[in-house]
């Protein structure tokens, strides 16, 4: 029998195990894109809400110590960051600085790291549910910043890309949940099959 790969997964927005209703809030689920995972791969899911690419680097760093004996690594970082950058907490260098770090570690681990692109949102939603004085303009500038970074980043280290922006973006908002900066139960399918389709 064909040995099933282990992934590991850092995320803060699309690899929760929760999902948003309008009705009910962040409610767990186990209709989303790490579960359909773990029915063809061995996950290990780190992710969390509070997950920045500076949190997430120490982490990977201290769970590389204990278990390093991964396959591939599936990174979906830059929600955190972004509201940072946007209250002024954090510059966008810093994420890139951060970004750079946690592939060169995977890459000195021999693990393959795979980035993920951040989700399409809605700028308005996202400025009422964060009570934020930056402009929609600023928000979705600095949205389009983080994703140039993780694509830039993507091609100079020669990574994979899961560019799901570019794919939910074509009819975003059958996939995005009703906070408009995460996905629903469709998105989360849409996200398992593009991962899938990259990890074989």
């Amino acid at each position: 029998m064909k040995k099933m790969k282990k992934i590991m997964i850092w995320g803060s927005n699309l690899f929760l195990d929760v999902l948003f209703d309008l009705k009910k809030g962040y409610i767990c689920t186990a209709d989303n894109c790490s579960f359909k995972l773990s029915t063809k791969f061995i996950v290990d899911n780190f992710s969390m809400k509070s997950l920045s690419s500076e949190k997430a680097s120490n982490m990977i760093l201290k769970a590389l110590k204990i278990d390093n004996q991964y396959n591939s690594a599936i990174i979906e970082l830059g929600s955190v960051d972004m509201l940072n950058i946007l209250k002024n907490n954090e510059k966008l260098d810093d994420f890139k600085n951060n970004l750079s770090q946690i592939i060169a570690a995977l890459k000195y681990f021999e693990i393959k790291p795979y980035l993920v692109t951040l989700c399409p949102i809605d700028p308005i939603k996202y400025k009422l549910k964060y009570e934020l004085d930056s402009s929609v303009d600023d928000i979705i500038l600095i949205h389009k910043r983080i994703n140039k970074v993780i694509k830039e980043l993507a091609s100079k280290y020669e990574v994979e890309l899961i560019d799901d922006n570019k794919t939910i973006s074509k009819n975003k908002y059958s996939y995005l949940s009703d906070d408009g900066n995460s996905i629903n139960a469709y998105g989360h399918s849409l996200l398992e099959a593009m991962v899938s389709r990259k990890i074989v």
